[in-house]
């Protein structure tokens, strides 16, 4: 009953975040849509000092327009053909741009060229939308909300939840109950619990949840203190990740690295 109520709470609270006004979305949408018009018709028309605008990051890029144009001229593999934008999908300051092109290789024009079809993602920051750098991807969910299983990431949510609350708690005999049985058959909850932790957590908010098929990733962000009773007087310190996990006979568990 507990598990039911909670994956209620859950399901409720990501429809919650889901929940935006029709015209505020429509709106978003629209003005996604129009950033990746322009983005992808400078795409097609090699005009990296527009692209300059989309791509660059201020905080790293140091060579001006004209110089990160002529380099991108050089060392871009591909020349863009043709696209078309299929669907748009935002939730939050992430978006989902379903594209369709044609791209050749720029040094054998003569190879024939290729149709591909993705979900480019991107994320609003300052109040404009860009495209997600392929470093970062795995920061945010890798499709949108309306091809993803709501129900099982409410579920997948709810354990997520439970495991971090233990956590939390220093019930690290529970913690043990929701690792993967791999890792539970490798490792006996006997030397499990003899591990001395590093760190206390204190609070955690769930990001996002993502499911396909029996796998799922749970984006965590969490402050915590270290254990060590020299470091007792630092101030908390938050910090996320993204959590892989796995479910066996119906029910989430968290997936744990060989290597931990």
């Amino acid at each position: 009953m507990k598990r039911l109520i909670i994956v209620a709470l859950a399901v409720f609270c990501l429809s919650s975040l889901h929940s935006v006004a029709p015209g505020a979305t429509r709106n978003e949408n629209l003005g996604l849509k129009e950033r990746v018009k322009a983005f992808w018709d400078a795409q097609v028309k090699d005009d990296w000092s527009t692209l300059y605008d989309f791509l660059r990051d201020p905080g790293k890029e140091t060579d001006g327009k004209e110089v990160f144009a002529a380099k991108q001229k050089d060392k871009n593999p591909l020349t863009f053909l043709s696209y078309s934008i299929g669907r748009v999908e935002t939730d939050g300051d992430v978006g989902w741009v379903e594209m369709e092109y044609i791209a050749g290789a720029r040094k054998f024009p003569k190879a024939p060229p290729r149709q591909v079809m993705v979900w480019q993602v991107w994320q609003k920051r300052e109040q404009n939308w860009y495209p997600l750098p392929r470093e970062r991807l795995g920061e945010v969910p890798k499709m949108p909300p309306s091809l993803r299983p709501a129900e099982e990431e409410a579920a997948l949510t709810g354990r997520a939840d439970e495991f971090w609350d233990a956590k939390e708690k220093g019930r690290w005999d529970i913690v043990y109950e929701y690792c993967d049985p791999t890792f539970k058959g490798q490792m006996p909850a006997q030397e499990f619990l003899q591990r001395k932790a590093l760190r206390s957590y204190l609070s955690h908010s769930i990001d996002w949840a993502e499911v396909s098929g029996d796998q799922g990733k749970v984006k965590i962000t969490y402050s915590y203190k270290a254990t060590d009773p020299s470091l007792a007087k630092l101030d908390p310190e938050e910090d996320s990740l993204v959590e892989e996990w796995v479910k066996a006979g119906g029910v989430w568990y968290r997936l744990i690295p060989a290597q931990d």
